[in-house]
């Protein structure tokens, strides 16, 4: 399952990035109107489905999959623990990559069109989700989720992304939280309910097998009519022969007794612990159920669980008596025996965490309790039944029909602890919004490291504009404090959970070896003192290394003084060739060579991992006659239940004083960045000519001195504006004068040439005198007219007259202009619009002045011999309005183009070049934009950009 859903999440990760990034581009590019709005309704309705899909796998993940994700008890995560939740993240993104398209256009509708349509959208998946009763869990989430996320959105439209991201991180981590808290707390339910089952049921149901194994060897064991037939054998040596030999592999999981009557069915021996009557009649009770043809499996809770194996000894002689086997099972975890490891009980959960605590109840009294959990003698739980809650434990508790109750019980989860999966997941995400950010930031700053051309670099730019950074890799300086401060909080957390965590492994370490070396020595010294190493074997002395593997809860392996292998308490390990039968090489060249008394090593099984203590065992001459060897396998379970709690301690309190630093952190940046905001206002207001006003400090530190440099920036910028203000009117009004100058002189010429004229005709008294003062005349009159209009021009470029602002209909304003130069140069001019109405604020007689310059302008730069094309066009596109003048004249030569709006600038022989110079100057006071791209030779096309009216 988790690894389809990687693949799944992968394609689909994939697939929506680039289709979003497609569309992105697309809706910015394309002129239907109508195509954008159809393509964000539909990512929103999708956007939506696929959060139920979401939400689905992590209920999936939880309730069908063997990935524990109750963040409660931490050590029991695993690394599928974690790559589940990073698959969620994945899936996650996807859903907020398609809401947040959606969601960006559908937000340029008006405010009530978009509540109204994203709360249609959600009516689908609300009533489906509602409907189908296998999702029916997930509708309180999604549907939550879902208006809590609207809300924000309303809320955050105009506010600043960074609030956005966290907000989606915080959402996403309370709703998977809350998710993985409640199925998981289902799922513990129904793991406790089959726990209490096979406690009521009984234990290891491999045990029959092994049993008919066993039966068949005692049958077959004619030492167990020598027992009854000869005196040299006492009962204790016959019970260690028949436990070295027969149940050696039980010693784990069970303990182990022996009952031996003779003939009449009194105690062969010495006393039993039961008598014959009793232990005959629980055997032949209905409460027995058999297991092979000589043992049965009682049901009594007084041996409930326990094996009873029933043998008759009988030889040629006759009937000797009779022997019992009792098997009872340990209810208890055996910490530390390698042999553990190789027989597994049913109930093994049970003290995997020691999280649970039961009790058994046979007949309303306690038979047996294990855990922390302090339970009545009197069954309190008899009118009680399934799950209860009783002074913050819950209880679940199961009866049979033969008066037999299980109360299986474990803590309530505190509401502390009940935080911990939010924390966990919200700080990792947030962790992760800041490490994302942080790459990006870095990509900006390798790429802005100058004009680098390496392959690296390259590649850094195509993930650039696979992932445009927009304005966010340029962090402000209260920014990067909080980032800062929040990356030191961050590591201190870490540098104290892993420095705390190593302590704890350490000293958890070592007080294990040293309590292995302990126990060594112990054994050592005992067996040292009772036992003979060169007879254990043919003298059945082996029960004594039986009964101290079982008092001290370990496995004993006994060598002799060469490093074979004597006697083990764990013979199944050597029986499937696990283990060898010689001692460690390395172990017993440094005991034997060097003289070593004692040796703790690191082993290994396999992959098993574990450590063994080695000691030499001595005689009275202090001769070494063996080696004693304990292996010890921690699984750590009191080690990592002990991280687990201090790790959920330290993450709730580190959210907390996380929360508290990222405050401290804002307010902090804002307060350093309080006057450094002061001044770049006041930099903004910065008003060339005008007097602007000193900023007030009143510390002397860097700020302060960054104020004094300010101010005094400000005086000599006003002093230095005033002498280059001088210096440009002198040269403004030295070069006006020279211009006037010039087109003045250019009339007065052919004036003056002409008055000579006359005067001459006058003196020669000529008889075409009248023709000539009436051709005279007519050049002086033309030559006025050109000053005029020369001082017109200056004039209307000197001051530009107030314009009349009204709401003006630009199609008619560029018809009339398109109407008035066709007719006047008879030349067709072709004009295209998309609307018959088109509203800006201007002053009509200056907008019409600006398009018919261009439009002469266009009709004076088709040159001789060239059928003139000229066409204008009105488009509207993001609230501006957008008009082309498009020509296939002469075009402007290169040299030219930087003068073009210049006020002296023209390339026609007549006129002031004013033109274009007064045009943008309109076009600007309006809030609009011109340009214009040119091609010489092939023509000239002018845009005009103004913003459109309100309504």
């Amino acid at each position: 399952m988790l690894g389809h859903l990687i693949f799944i999440t992968g394609l689909g990760l994939f697939f929506l990035s680039s289709l979003v990034r497609w569309l992105e581009q697309w809706v910015g590019k394309t002129r239907w109107e109508l195509g954008p709005f159809i393509a964000a309704n539909l990512f929103m309705q999708a956007s939506l489905w696929v959060l139920v899909w979401l939400l689905r796998n992590g209920v999936n993940l939880v309730q069908d999959g063997q990935i524990n994700l109750d963040f409660q008890q931490f050590h029991r995560l695993g690394l599928f623990s974690f790559v589940a939740v990073i698959i969620l993240a994945a899936q996650w993104v996807m859903f907020y990559r398609m809401y947040g398209f959606a969601w960006v256009e559908l937000h340029k509708q008006k405010p009530w069109v978009v509540r109204l349509i994203s709360v249609a959208h959600t009516l689908p998946p609300l009533v489906f989700v509602y409907t189908n009763w296998d999702l029916q869990a997930l509708f309180p989430y999604w549907l939550g989720f879902v208006f809590a996320w609207m809300g924000f959105e309303w809320w955050l439209s105009n506010r600043q992304d960074w609030l956005r991201v966290v907000l989606r991180v915080v959402l996403a981590g309370i709703v998977v939280s809350s998710l993985f808290g409640e199925e998981s707390a289902i799922k513990e339910k129904r793991t406790r309910t089959q726990l209490a089952q096979n406690l009521l049921a009984g234990t290891d149901t491999e045990t029959a097998s092994r049993l008919d194994q066993t039966e068949k060897q005692l049958l077959r064991d004619k030492g167990i009519v020598d027992y009854y037939t000869c005196t040299d054998e006492t009962k204790a040596e016959f019970e260690k022969r028949l436990r070295e030999l027969y149940f050696g592999p039980y010693i784990s999981d069970f303990e182990v007794n022996f009952l031996d009557f003779n003939a009449l069915g009194r105690s062969y021996r010495q006393e039993n612990s039961y008598d014959y009557p009793s232990i005959q009649q629980l055997f032949k009770s209905e409460d027995c159920v058999p297991v092979t043809g000589n043992f049965v499996k009682v049901n009594n809770y007084k041996l409930k669980g326990s094996f009873i194996g029933r043998f008759d000894v009988s030889s040629m002689a006759g009937y000797h008596g009779v022997f019992f086997v009792i098997l009872s099972p340990r209810l208890s975890s055996m910490e530390g025996r390698l042999s553990d490891l190789f027989n597994r009980s049913v109930l093994e959960p049970l003290y995997s965490d020691n999280q649970y605590s039961f009790a058994i109840y046979n007949n309303n009294r306690l038979n047996y309790s294990y855990g922390s959990e302090d339970y009545p003698l009197a069954n309190s739980f008899d009118s009680l039944a399934g799950f209860v809650t009783q002074e913050g434990v819950s209880h679940y508790v199961l009866k049979d029909s033969a008066k037999n109750t299980v109360v299986l019980s474990r803590s309530e989860v505190d509401f502390i602890s009940s935080l911990t999966g939010f924390t966990v997941l919200g700080l990792g995400g947030i962790v992760l919004v800041m490490l994302y950010y942080f790459v990006l930031w870095l990509r900006q700053r390798l790429i802005a490291m100058g004009e680098i051309t390496g392959r690296k670099v390259k590649i850094l730019k195509h993930l650039r504009s696979r992932m445009p950074l927009g304005n966010q890799g340029e962090l402000f300086i209260s920014n990067r404090l909080q980032l800062y401060v929040t990356w030191m909080v961050f590591a201190t957390f870490l540098v104290v959970l892993f420095v705390t965590v190593n302590y704890f492994v350490r000293n958890y370490t070592e007080s294990q070896k040293d309590e292995l070396r302990q126990k060594t020595h112990e054994i050592a010294s005992k067996l040292s003192s009772k036992i003979n190493i060169d007879a254990v074997y043919d003298k059945y002395q082996t029960g004594l290394v039986y009964d101290l593997a079982e008092y001290y809860n370990t496995d004993i392996n006994l060598y002799r003084a060469d490093g074979t292998l004597l006697v083990s308490t764990n013979d199944r390990l050597i029986e499937e060739s696990v283990r060898g039968r010689l001692m460690n090489p390395g172990v017993y060249r440094k005991m034997d060579a060097l003289g070593s008394s004692t040796s703790l090593v690191n082993e290994s099984l396999g992959d098993l991992n574990y450590i063994s203590s080695y000691t030499a065992l001595l005689n009275k001459d202090l001769q070494v006659k063996g080696y004693l060897n304990l292996p010890y396998f921690s699984n750590r379970r009191d080690l990592y239940r002990d991280i687990s709690e201090y790790a959920v301690t330290i993450i709730n309190l580190f959210a907390l004083v996380f929360a508290i630093m990222i405050v401290i952190a804002y307010l902090v940046a804002q307060r350093i960045a309080l006057p450094l905001n002061l001044i770049r206002k006041q930099l903004a207001s910065v008003k060339i000519g005008e007097r602007n006003q000193p900023l007030e400090w009143d510390k002397n530190d860097e700020i302060g001195l960054l104020v004094k440099e300010y101010n005094k920036m400000i005086v000599e910028l006003e002093n230095s504006l005033n002498l280059l203000a001088e210096s440009e009117r002198q040269g403004a009004w030295r070069e006006m004068a020279k211009q006037v100058a010039h087109e003045i002189k250019n009339p007065l010429t052919p004036m003056r040439l002409s008055l000579q004229h006359l005067q001459f005709s006058l003196q020669r008294d000529d008889e075409h005198l009248k023709d000539k003062i009436q051709k005279t005349s007519e050049l002086l009159i033309r030559q006025i007219d050109s000053l005029a209009q020369m001082a017109e021009e200056f004039s209307s470029f000197a001051k530009m007259p107030e314009p009349k602002l009204e709401r003006v209909n630009l199609v008619q304003v560029v018809s009339d202009a398109v109407l008035l130069l066709s007719k006047e140069s008879d030349m067709p001019i072709a004009w295209k619009f998309d609307r018959e109405e088109v509203f800006v604020q201007a002053d009509p007689l200056q907008l019409g002045r600006v398009f018919t310059n261009i439009l002469k302008n266009a009709i004076q730069s088709i040159p001789s011999g060239r059928t003139g094309e000229i066409a204008a066009e009105l488009r509207v596109k993001d609230k501006r309005v957008m008009v082309e003048f498009r020509d296939n004249g002469k075009g402007i030569p290169e040299s030219l183009r930087d003068k073009i709006f210049s006020p002296n600038f023209s390339t026609k022989n007549s006129g002031m070049g004013l033109g274009l110079a007064i045009s943008r100057k309109i076009v600007e006071q309006l809030g609009g934009e011109i340009a214009y791209q040119t091609k010489e030779g092939v023509g000239t096309t002018f845009t005009i950009v103004l913003p459109l009216s309100g309504n």
